[in-house]
């Protein structure tokens, strides 16, 4: 979640592009399907983390039903956008049914558990995402398009850095979920959740203290 938005905007601005200095200008021609796939598949990717609850709580054949439909909608979506829209119509018949795969199984979900949803903490990597994705079209215009390369990494790393200042700065963690990714144990991703965690009130403070003593 904290990476799939910069990833869709940036492979938005910079996927064609770069597609063009790895296999070449006739390539870069024919990347609107980039488009769609990091919509579509980014959307998804956000929406995936509900299928696994479904299988959690037993749910395993309301899940297979849901994917044995949706995999019919795919093939009759190809067999009509393929002819009209070549290789985008692909990617947009896959795309499109894995978002309403990942829809459906999310209302599923919401049926059995009502679980909560952290629209803050998305709110604010959008706004982190959407910063990175202005500096570097903006830098991205200034530059000439047959820079090359080394232009073309530069605003890689320059979208990276400016994430990851929007990030320290709107701190998208909450102290509820810093409770909960304090369990992870993995090398220096306690710090980085700390870093980006938003600070607690004194009286949020105290009532934490007191509940833990």
């Amino acid at each position: 979640y904290l990476f799939m938005l910069p990833l869709v905007g940036g492979g938005i601005l910079l996927g064609p592009p770069l597609v063009g200095q790895i296999y070449g200008a006739s390539y870069e021609k024919s990347t609107e399907v980039l488009y769609l796939l990091f919509v579509l598949l980014g959307t998804t990717k956000l929406l995936g983390i509900t299928g696994p609850f479904l299988m959690a709580m037993n749910r395993e054949g309301l899940q297979l039903r849901l994917r044995l439909s949706m995999s019919v909608v795919n093939i009759g979506a190809a067999l009509f956008a393929i002819p009209w829209f070549g290789i985008a119509g692909a990617a947009l018949a896959t795309g499109a049914s894995m978002l309403g795969l990942m829809v459906l199984e999310g209302v599923a979900v919401q049926r059995f558990l009502h679980p909560r949803y952290p629209w803050g903490f998305l709110g604010r990597v959008a706004i982190a995402s959407a910063v990175m994705m202005v500096t570097v079209w903006g830098c991205q215009r200034a530059i000439p398009r047959d820079s090359g390369f080394p232009a073309l990494l530069g605003l890689v790393i320059l979208g990276g850095v400016v994430y990851v200042a929007m990030l320290l700065w709107v701190r998208p963690i909450s102290r509820e979920h810093l409770d909960v990714l304090d369990g992870i144990r993995i090398p220096g991703f306690a710090y980085l959740a700390h870093r980006l965690a938003r600070p607690e009130s004194a009286g949020t403070a105290e009532a934490t203290t007191h509940e833990r003593v």
